[in-house]
């Protein structure tokens, strides 16, 4: 559930951003490039710690930290394909005929960075579950709702009575699941990237 609500907030983000600085240009893209700059410059882990501290430890908080954290690169890849694609004849085509921004942007652009947006929701699906251990660790999760990180944290402390079981149940679980998601990111991208379907 974390890793789905941060990933919707993901999305929102960075096609927000992504689009309006690949779309308008001007000084509205240096205003975006200059936020996505500020906010890569501080580290992840950081901001993120920094975030759950001042909003507090609930469920949607912590999905909007780990969103802030990581939109930046799919926010990029959406301003890149933009600032290309509304250079497209049948862009230019559709804005003759006096079409929208609204309608350019999300009928005749997004649809071709679709799979991009795919395929960064299932790395950074598995980018959650690998913080949210880190954060169980340190005490910044949700309390009172079952992770593999509070698992992992909990069973850590039972070591010193000879009682491994569960530390080695947590991560080997957790191991198979990122390692089936990153299987799976990899396949989505080569069936949905057009230059590798092109080959």
């Amino acid at each position: 559930m974390l890793g789905l609500l941060t990933v919707a907030i993901l999305v929102a983000l960075a096609i927000i951003f992504g689009s309006i600085a690949g779309y308008y240009g001007g000084i509205v893209d240096e205003l975006v490039v200059w936020l996505m700059a500020t906010v890569q410059s501080i580290p992840g882990l950081l901001l993120i710690m920094a975030l759950i501290l001042v909003l507090g430890t609930s469920f949607v908080n912590i999905a909007f930290a780990l969103a802030v954290s990581s939109w930046i690169g799919l926010a990029r890849i959406i301003r890149g394909t933009f600032l290309q694609a509304k250079e497209f004849e049948y862009v230019l085509a559709a804005r003759s005929l006096g079409a929208s921004d609204l309608r350019i942007i999300f009928k005749y652009i997004l649809p071709n960075v679709f799979h991009f947006v795919i395929i960064n929701s299932v790395l950074a699906f598995v980018s959650v579950v690998k913080t949210e251990v880190i954060l169980a660790y340190l005490g910044l999760t949700v309390v009172g709702v079952p992770t593999w990180g509070i698992m992992i944290s909990d069973s850590a402390q039972e070591l010193i009575a000879n009682h491994w079981q569960n530390l080695l149940g947590a991560a080997v679980l957790m191991f198979f699941f990122i390692l089936s998601l990153n299987i799976f990111g990899d396949a989505l991208r080569d069936a949905l990237d057009p230059k590798l379907r092109n080959l």
